[in-house]
């Protein structure tokens, strides 16, 4: 009788895992350099036009980078149909859930000044909180599942 350590996914849900990794991978990177950018542009004086949903913020643009490239690392051991490829979209999805966590916690405490009638808080809506990072992580709770399946194996 063999015993099976683990889970083992199927070699096609590894190829639509890749698949998510690189769309994960190329929003996080792609959000995280403009951010960067934007950021870099600010300090130079230099005004470019930005799509009105990337914000200047060097470290939230690191962030997402970092998280994106997590994301990415994953891709070639998943196409490669090796099962430590998950590894590496769980910890993806797992960090930007967090970072989204925090963002959201940000805008509840900005909520609570606005409701307390704070001065600096005046004028705040929720849009003035929903940074790209929040949204990003957005994208990564389809991907909870796969840590759900792993987390409930006995």
């Amino acid at each position: 009788m063999t015993m099976s350590n683990g889970i083992h996914f199927t070699n096609s849900s590894k190829r639509l895992m890749a698949i998510y990794c690189i769309i994960l991978g190329i929003i996080n990177i792609g959000i995280g350099i403009f951010q960067i950018f934007y950021e870099i542009s600010i300090w130079m004086g230099i005004n470019f036009e930005f799509p009105f949903f990337i914000s200047p913020d060097l470290f939230s643009g690191i962030c997402l980078v970092i998280i994106g490239t997590i994301f990415t690392m994953g891709i070639k051991p998943l196409l490669n149909k090796e099962d430590r490829g998950v590894a590496f979209l769980i910890g993806g999805i797992l960090i930007a859930l967090m970072i989204g966590a925090i963002y959201l916690m940000i805008m509840g405490s900005d909520w609570i000044m606005f409701l307390i009638g704070n001065e600096d808080f005046e004028s705040w809506s929720p849009l003035d909180d929903f940074v790209p990072a929040l949204w990003a992580s957005i994208f990564s709770i389809p991907g909870v599942s796969i840590a759900w399946k792993i987390r409930n194996i006995k």
